[in-house]
């Protein structure tokens, strides 16, 4: 796909060097001549979104971006990244851990009626996983809210790591349903 384009590969490597480690999640996109466009977020999301982005921006083909604190045993591509990067018609889009790898999905090129159901099922699949994540929570303070041999702290640490463990989960089962439309997920180290 893109990153194929050596204009786009050689564009990439000063880039994700640069923000891989930035404290708040930072994003850009680079068209196929390798002109780039930053957007700043905060330490967990970039909106790459606006309404009007893709009218003014038609060419941009890859978007990446860093992960705060990611590791690469950590390190995956969230719903709303392969989201947007349907939504706003990337061909590809990059996360980035902190001790540089990238996780990546090439999206392919689709119709706007494959693009909406596409859009349709992930908005879906996202609610499901809030209502999940959230009797998660539920759940796990229920089991280890009394618990006596635990510091609040643990308590606090096992109820992130019980969310994070089902988030995982649900993430690997919505890229199977991408794979099977033509996505290419993997993950490597950066140059």
């Amino acid at each position: 796909m893109n990153i194929s384009n050596t204009t786009i590969r050689l564009a990439l490597i000063p880039v994700e060097r640069e923000i891989m480690k930035k404290p708040v999640e930072y994003a850009v996109a680079i068209n196929k001549n390798g002109k780039q466009r930053g957007f700043i977020g905060n330490e967990s999301h970039v909106d790459t979104k606006p309404r009007w982005y893709k009218i003014f921006f038609p060419n941009d083909k890859t978007l990446t971006h860093n992960h705060p604190k990611a590791k690469k045993n950590t390190l995956s591509l969230s719903l709303n990244d392969m989201f947007h990067g349907i939504e706003q018609g990337f061909q590809e889009v990059r996360a980035l851990s902190e001790d540089g790898y990238c996780a990546l999905v090439e999206i392919p090129k689709m119709g706007i009626f494959k693009k909406f159901k596409l859009l349709n099922k992930l908005k879906e699949y996202d609610k499901n996983l809030s209502k999940g994540q959230e009797e998660t929570e539920k759940e796990a303070i229920k089991r280890i809210g009394n618990s006596l041999k635990m510091t609040i702290d643990q308590k606090v640490e096992e109820i992130v790591r019980l969310i994070d463990s089902y988030t995982a989960k649900n993430l690997r089962n919505v890229r199977k349903i991408l794979e099977k439309e033509g996505f290419k997920f993997r993950t490597i180290k950066l140059p």
